[in-house]
């Protein structure tokens, strides 16, 4: 039979005959060394299935003029994989086998979510796109070398879509603060989560098969030109699904960092590119300027007060968004800046200020109700220079600034 799913074309081949015997197909490709006795163990049917169409593979112990030769499935596969389709076994001992056969249709109008990552835009098909959402370090469960999220009841795997393209920009590495735009697709009943750097919109777009030298790219079905002439390629989303269900899939994700666990563990690291001390500026004719980023705004009033009294101008800042507009709109000599706010948080805000060479002897003194040996070291790691924790002195909180700041008149 053929069917009409999706972007696809299906064909399905069935018998009612005996079945794949598992156990005679997992026997041979230990025989042939494709698979040890331990592995085996562990392997799935589907997985076990796969080994039917690897060349030379045959369990019939001899050789007629139709079959013997382990010539046939894997002719089938590789045609199938030229045009971006894929096939699957299915098939129960006693009961029969199944064939599925799925090529894309060369020529198709769909609905895409457009999602950018290390600087180019990419497709993906919104039938196979279950939700948008956030992915934190918090989020995130590791077993065997592999990301996972708990969402909705469901154990997903995360994987970072630029290490699975493998893109020549930088990959983006998940950190201990943050979140990160993550699509979750979805393929025969299987879902993965994808991290991105930024989702784009949705849009209408036409898609085209991709010419003989791009049809064997790796975990991409096609292309298209979206409206403003830029040309983007679409994501074979049931490859990736495929890939990450893999027991020999690693994902690469090593580029995520340790866990806040690790983190505590190793706190009298260094962090990777952590700038030196600031040292103290002076600063004459003028008032020293002092950015305060804080969503409490009693908690801003008092500072700017404080501040306003002992000779500085104080500008203030409802989150670390709000903080970062006004970095870019003027120069100021000093942060003090709180941890949990929204939009953007006192970490996110650090880390982004750090990133930026013209802001790396910008003094950070961190300003907090969490007092917690933890909280501070990450903080110092990410490039923060003093930790206050609330409620606090007065004076304290004077002398930091003053370590930082000399005025002279």
């Amino acid at each position: 039979s053929a069917t009409h799913d999706r972007n696809f074309v299906t064909v399905e081949i069935a018998d009612d005959g005996r079945g794949i015997d598992v156990e005679k197909v997992k026997a041979k490709a230990i025989e042939l060394g494709l698979l040890s006795e331990s592995a085996a163990g562990e392997a799935t049917v589907q997985e076990i299935f796969e080994f039917l169409m690897h060349p030379g593979f045959s369990t019939t112990e001899g050789t007629d003029r139709l079959s013997g030769r382990g010539v046939g499935l894997d002719v089938v596969k590789n045609q199938i994989q030229e045009i971006k389709g894929d096939i699957r076994i299915y098939s129960e001992k006693g009961k029969g086998t199944r064939f599925l056969i799925r090529v894309p249709i060369s020529l198709t109008v769909t609905q895409a979510m457009l999602v950018e990552v290390s600087g180019q835009i990419y497709a993906i098909p919104l039938l196979q796109v279950e939700e948008t959402t956030n992915v934190s370090m918090a989020d995130l469960q590791k077993e065997e070398r592999k990301f996972y999220i708990f969402h909705r009841g469901g154990k997903i795997p995360v994987r970072i879509l630029s290490n699975i393209l493998q893109t020549r920009e930088k990959r983006r590495p998940i950190t201990l603060v943050g979140e990160y735009p993550a699509i979750i697709v979805q393929d025969e009943g299987q879902k993965v989560a994808l991290l991105v750097d930024k989702i784009v919109h949705r849009e209408e777009i036409l898609i085209k098969s991709l010419g003989p030298g791009l049809r064997r790219v790796r975990y991409i079905t096609g292309g298209s030109v979206l409206a403003d002439g830029k040309v983007v390629l679409v994501l074979d989303v049931a490859q990736i699904v495929r890939d990450s269900f893999k027991p020999s899939d690693t994902g690469a994700e090593t580029v995520i960092m340790p866990t806040a666990e690790v983190a505590e563990e190793k706190a009298g690291a260094t962090r990777p590119g952590k700038k030196a001390k600031s040292r103290q500026k002076i600063i004459e004719g003028r008032k020293p300027q002092i950015l305060v980023v804080d969503d409490s705004i009693s908690i801003r009033k008092f500072l700017s007060s404080l501040l306003t009294q002992n000779g500085h101008e104080v500008e203030m800042a409802k989150n670390g968004q709000n903080a970062l507009e006004k970095l870019n709109q003027q120069d100021f000599d000093l942060i003090i800046t709180d941890l949990e706010m929204p939009h953007m948080t006192g970490y996110e805000l650090i880390e982004k200020i750090r990133s930026e060479e013209h802001w790396d002897q910008l003094p950070i003194i961190v300003l907090t109700g969490r007092a917690s040996k933890h909280i501070k070291q990450v903080t110092e790691n990410l490039g923060a220079d003093e930790f206050i924790i609330k409620p606090f002195k007065e004076n304290e909180l004077l002398d930091k600034i003053a370590s930082f700041l000399q005025v002279k008149s």
